[in-house]
């Protein structure tokens, strides 16, 4: 069967190495009346959460959790020392006697210390690979510690998206609310004015209408309110801030991202090989393999060097002692030795159901890693489909927010001169500028919104990725 293969050759737009204002780090300012100000650019407010969310402080936790148990799994490679000992106080012998019996003890004399101790020194020289298999287990831990800060940090980044984004449109709107406020008191005005001037003109519907048209951009104007506060809010947790701090994004004008858009089957090969989520489970399924490597190296012996010294200090002693007493002990002495040691558990039972059971883990990883990498694929594809259908609804949009304004000035020019009589046709054309005003600026914080979340998807930000596909004939 011929298949065509795409082969992606990404590029990511390199940094300068000139600092530019917007990676700068972002600073709480006071204006003159002690209002505290932080303006920053979306670069800004996701480098500020990342380095202040306790969200992103905890994620690194788990890293450092798999970075402990790697030292851990190295340390079983090194000589490993054990020192045991032993203290009490026992009377002293009586003269003349052999400590044989109990009466042998003088109880009500002079009490001595008895202190045993014993230091033992092992060094493995060959455990069958446990070392080993537990060496690639930790690292395969610290390569799933890095993937789930990536999750975390992707997250951020989308999470800061829609919210810096949702200033920006609320910013939009503001000088937009304005100018349709004017707009519609001057038209309140006018039609109060007439009435006052018993113009013949004047229709008391018309201003019931205005009013009527009025109270529905007055929840409008509230919407915005509630949206603005809520974006300020995500914001603020985000970066760690206090309510306090009014957050301003700073950009210049509103308005779609501008980059190359690829096939989604570029994308899908982009997340199969980038995104932490799945590279996570990839490390897994890695992980759940060692552990059966590990689980049958320990049916297997251990081979190791051991030394081992041993002392007593027994001062109540007098050396003239039977053996299975207290008077076997030596008054005091060094005992010392060393040699080869094979430690081999042959409890078969349990180590052959431990050997199944980490199989049954491994499958169970395998087959969670094959389900996210169906819903990987899935995923990018849905979110591809939103991103593009978003940005045609831009283009829509833009073309029927400039009619919009066309017919409202011919429609307020022809009524002013007298050559419209219907009124309604005047604030139809009002409320169809805003609304259309409104959907733009609603499809644009859409798609941008949509790039963030396929930027997630596929564990990289889409906008930096440069692809010319390349389609070849793979060997048959």
């Amino acid at each position: 069967m011929r298949m065509l293969l795409l082969l992606l050759l990404f590029v990511a737009v390199p940094a300068s190495a000139q600092v530019v204002p917007s990676l700068l780090p972002a600073e709480v300012s006071a204006t003159a009346d002690g209002q505290q100000v932080l303006r920053c650019t979306y670069e800004q407010c996701v480098k500020r959460a990342l380095d202040r969310s306790p969200l992103i402080a905890a994620a690194g936790k788990s890293l450092e959790l798999y970075e402990a148990m790697q030292r851990e799994a190295k340390s079983t490679q090194y000589p490993k020392l054990e020192f045991t000992g032993f203290g009490a106080a026992i009377p002293s012998l009586t003269p003349g006697t052999t400590g044989a019996y109990f009466t042998d003890y003088d109880l009500g004399g002079t009490w001595k210390p008895l202190l045993l101790g014993q230091a033992s020194l092992v060094q493995p020289i060959w455990t069958f690979g446990k070392i080993a298999a537990l060496k690639r287990l930790a690292a395969e831990g610290i390569e799933i510690g890095q993937a789930t800060n990536r999750i975390a940090a992707d997250e951020m980044r989308y999470q800061i998206a829609r919210a810096w984004w949702g200033l920006v449109v609320v910013s939009q709107m503001d000088d937009m609310i304005r100018d349709g406020k004017k707009r519609f008191l001057e038209e309140k005005d006018r039609q109060e004015r007439m009435r006052d001037t018993a113009d013949d003109k004047f229709n008391q519907n018309d201003l019931m209408k205005i009013n009527i048209y009025y109270a529905d951009f007055e929840d409008k104007i509230r919407q915005a309110e509630r949206s603005k506060q809520q974006a300020l809010d995500g914001l603020r947790m985000a970066m760690a801030e206090s309510t306090e701090v009014e957050v301003v994004a700073d950009t210049v004008g509103f308005k779609p991202l501008e980059f190359p858009t690829l096939p989604v089957a570029a994308y899908e090969a982009l997340a199969l090989a980038n995104a932490p989520k799945l590279l996570a489970y990839r490390h897994g399924v890695a992980a759940r393999v060692e552990q059966v490597s590990l689980a049958r190296n320990n049916t297997l012996p251990d081979i190791g060097l051991v030394a081992k010294v041993a002392g007593t200090y027994a001062p109540s002693q007098n050396g003239a002692v039977t053996t299975g007493s207290l008077g076997a002990i030596p008054g005091s002495g060094v005992d010392f030795g060393g040699g080869l040691a094979l430690r081999w558990s042959l409890d078969i039972g349990r180590l052959l159901a431990q050997i199944d059971q980490a199989k049954v883990q491994a499958d169970q990883a395998q087959l969670a890693e094959q389900g996210e990498r169906e819903k990987t694929r899935m995923d990018v594809r849905q979110l591809y489909r939103e991103m593009i259908d978003w940005r045609a609804m831009v283009d829509v949009h833009e073309k029927a927010k400039t009619s919009a304004q066309g017919w409202l000035n011919a429609t307020m020019q022809t009524y002013d001169d007298g050559f419209e009589s219907d009124y309604n046709e005047v604030l139809r054309a009002i409320e169809a500028y805003y609304r259309r005003r409104l959907t733009w600026l609603d499809a644009v914080y859409n798609y941008n919104v949509a790039v963030a979340a396929l930027s997630r998807a596929v564990g990289m930000d889409v906008t930096q990725v440069k692809q010319p596909p390349i389609l070849c004939e793979p060997a048959k």
